[in-house]
This record gives structure tokens, C-alpha cells and sequence, in this order.
């Protein structure tokens, strides 16, 4: 499977002790736990660098830029490939990776001993003796009996094996199962990457109360107001920002049908102006 920089170090380190590795490296536990959990994308180059000369492997592979754990470059005509495959791998037509993920799954050298049972007609001597041995006893029910057709004669005709059709069920049947996993796994992997990104981002309904609460601060309907709930909901890092800039992002942030939406949705719209008293005189 196509590894994440996390689950990479957590393969590497295998049956290693966490706080043996960190002892050895100089890293927290707590750093590394995060690090393999995917817990902190921002790994240091200091920490990089240290964490693949321990395991032996390249900062590339860490990060997922490269594939090959410690293989190094292999000679072309060593893998037995022709060149039609190396153009089509270097021409970036297909999914290489997903290739990869295809060609080293467990079930793949199943299906290949099988593909080539079937193109090499391996069981074809096989099955035409079988069937003709069917045929043979076909016949000679009907010469003993004087029968054209009944039952058990239908029975022999079904019982023929035709090794093609058979051979490519399986194949059919062991590719199925590796796209099937494959594509599990994936899902899998994006749910569990979703359900991080929301509850590390998800805002309670008792902080957007908050939000709204000390929003009031601001006078109703400003600019202020506006550029405060924003950025608080967003979590963006206002704080340094000055009055004057501060102040023009939220009449910038006015602009935005989708912004004053959502801004809304959260409490008291304040760009609605307020209307006076009913029963006011008209002007």
C-alpha cells in the first residue's frame, strides 16, 4: 500500500521498543509517537535526517517522494522487462504507483501462476481428455438404450469443461480481490483522515457561543465585528494585525455573499441594519 510519512516510520521501526528508538536517536517519545501516528506534518529536516540514517533509508522515502525503501538502482535488463513496458512506465500514461500497489499485492502471484496456466494452454490436454471421455460415454448410452436425449445424457453434455472460460473466472475472481482490498484500504484511509481533519478543526456549538459573545465588543454591523468572527471560527491568526488592517479585512470579508452566509449561521447577522420601531412616524 502506498504508505503516509507515519505509517512508513511505524513499518520501520517494526518490533523496536519506542523509547529504545527514542533513546537512541534523541527524540521524545511523545515527538515520535506523533510523528508516526501522523499526528505532526511538520517534521523538522533535523529530525528527518536523523530518523533515516537510523533506519537506513532515504529522507525521499520518509516523505513519500520515493518508493524504494534500499533498493538501490537495479540494471534494466536484470527485471526481464520489455522495452514497450518501459516506455509505458516512463511515459506516466497509467498510474505507476497504483501499478505497484497491484503487483505486489499477495494475491497477485496467485493470479499470474494462473494467467499463465491459461495462456500457455496448460490444462488443455487435460480437459479435452476429460471431455472426450464425457462424449465417449455419452455415446454409448445412446448406442445401448436407442435414447436422442433424457436427463442423464443433458447431465454429461453440461459436465464438459470448457478450461478457458473456467481459468478466467479465477483470474477474474483473485483481480477482483485486489482491487477490492486496494480500494478498501483507501477508503479507509481517507475516513480516517477526514475524521482527524474535523475533530481537529470542528468548532463546538459552546465556542461559537463564545465567538458570538465576545463579538459583541464590537459595534453592531462593523467591520470589526465581521473580521473577528471570522477569524476566530476559521481560526486564523488575527491578533497581530493592526486596527486599520484588521479593520479593512472585514469590510473586504462584507463583500462575500458566501462569507456574510456563514457568518450568519452562526449567531446574529451584524451587517443587517436595524430597523427602527414599528409604530415610528414616517418621515
Amino acid at each position: 500500500m502506498i504508505l503516509t510519512t507515519g505509517e512508513r516510520l511505524k513499518d520501520l521501526r517494526g518490533k523496536l521498543d519506542l523509547e529504545e528508538v527514542c533513546r537512541d536517536i534523541g527524540i521524545s517519545t511523545s515527538t515520535l509517537s506523533n510523528y508516526e501516528n501522523d499526528k505532526s506534518i511538520d517534521i523538522s529536516s533535523h529530525n528527518l535526517m536523523i530518523l533515516a540514517n537510523y533506519y537506513n533509508v532515504s529522507v525521499d522515502y520518509l516523505l513519500g517522494l520515493k518508493e524504494q525503501k534500499k533498493i538501490e538502482d537495479t540494471p534494466i535488463e536484470t527485471l526481464h522487462i520489455t522495452d514497450k513496458m518501459i516506455e509505458l512506465l516512463k511515459s506516466r500514461k497509467i498510474n505507476n504507483l497504483l501499478l505497484s500497489e497491484i503487483v505486489t499485492h499477495n494475491n497477485f502471484i496467485k493470479l499470474m501462476y494462473t494467467a499463465e496456466v491459461f495462456v500457455e494452454r496448460l490444462t488443455a490436454s487435460c480437459i479435452e481428455d476429460y471431455n472426450e471421455g464425457l462424449e465417449l460415454v455419452k455415446q454409448a448410452i445412446i448406442s445401448r438404450y436407442n435414447v436422442e436425449d433424457d436427463v442423464p445424457l443433458t447431465a454429461l453434455e453440461f459436465g464438459k469443461i470448457d478450461d478457458g472460460s473456467l481459468i478466467k473466472a479465477s483470474i477474474h475472481s483473485d483481480l477482483d480481490s485486489i482491487l477490492d482490498e486496494i480500494r478498501d484500504y483507501f477508503k479507509k484511509k481517507e475516513e480516517a483522515l477526514k475524521g482527524n481533519s474535523k475533530s481537529k478543526d470542528r468548532i463546538s456549538p459552546q465556542e461559537q457561543m463564545k465567538i458570538m459573545q465576545e463579538a459583541l465588543s464590537y459595534p453592531d454591523g462593523s467591520d470589526e465585528q465581521v473580521a473577528y468572527i471570522f477569524c476566530k471560527t476559521f481560526k486564523v491568526k488575527h491578533e497581530k494585525l493592526k486596527p486599520a488592517d484588521f479593520k479593512s479585512f472585514g469590510k473586504v470579508l462584507k463583500t462575500s455573499k458566501i462569507i456574510r452566509t456563514l457568518v450568519s449561521q452562526r449567531g446574529k447577522t451584524p451587517y443587517v441594519k436595524k430597523r427602527g420601531p414599528r409604530n415610528s412616524p414616517r418621515r
